[in-house]
């Protein structure tokens, strides 16, 4: 109704204002627009063959797509719609072994890309919004009170070969871990620890490790900072 009231906007030869721009929804979920995908609206689906192949069958919602030749949203749409349960990773993982693994070969290739692997780690910080913990709340006021030149990058503010440091120096390359006494004594973190310090070393860094039992003495911790300087 509104073109005719508004004969104008419709006219030979005029350009349409949304020409050549990209439409907001493609830029949450690209799939709705793919290339070959029926839009939902001219759709005339087999939802029961869909639902069965979903539920007993338990193939991801990404090949059932693929089958039917529609957007993703649209199988999500007619699962929940339906009110089926969801399938768990464990059932795809099962009846998609060769994608899985696949997907786990890629991943991991993708991992070894230390831009990719700094970017990725950046991102899930910022998505935790991880801040300061008890214990590094307790360092960041000593090196304040104390001007000894070390930031917080805790949350992110700096990776290294991915990992992220807790303080490093205005100007010079050393770096401030700060390691609970239970977390970081067990056997999988003292190996996640090595790795990080070898990492940082590769990168020209020195680490300083503090522990959580000498932040009782917090002019010792002083010292200790100091004397890597």
């Amino acid at each position: 109704m509104e073109g005719r009231t508004n004969l104008g906007r419709f006219m030979k030869g005029y350009m349409p204002y949304n020409k050549g721009k990209k439409h907001p929804v493609a830029k949450l979920n690209p799939q709705i627009f793919n290339k070959g995908c029926i839009p939902y609206n001219k759709l005339n689906l087999d939802e029961k063959e869909i639902i069965r192949l979903y539920s007993e069958e338990k193939l991801a919602p990404r090949k059932i797509c693929k089958i039917f030749k529609v957007s993703n949203m649209t199988i999500h749409r007619i699962i929940e719609k339906e009110k089926i349960p969801q399938n768990s990773r464990k059932d795809y993982q099962i009846n998609n072994p060769d994608w899985f693994k696949k997907l786990s070969k890629i991943q991991k290739e993708k991992w070894y890309d230390l831009n990719y692997r700094n970017k990725m780690v950046k991102s899930i910080l910022k998505g935790l919004s991880k801040g300061p913990n008890k214990s590094e709340k307790i360092v960041i006021n000593i090196i304040q009170q104390n001007n000894l030149g070390f930031i917080y990058v805790g949350d992110g503010g700096k990776i290294i070969d991915g990992f992220c440091p807790d303080f490093i120096h205005k100007n010079k390359k050393i770096i401030i871990e700060v390691n609970g006494d239970y977390w970081h004594s067990l056997p999988k973190m003292i190996k996640k620890d090595e790795r990080k310090i070898e990492a940082y070393k590769k990168n020209g860094f020195n680490t300083l490790t503090i522990w959580e039992k000498e932040l009782k003495n917090p002019n010792q911790v002083v010292n200790k900072i100091r004397s890597s300087l």
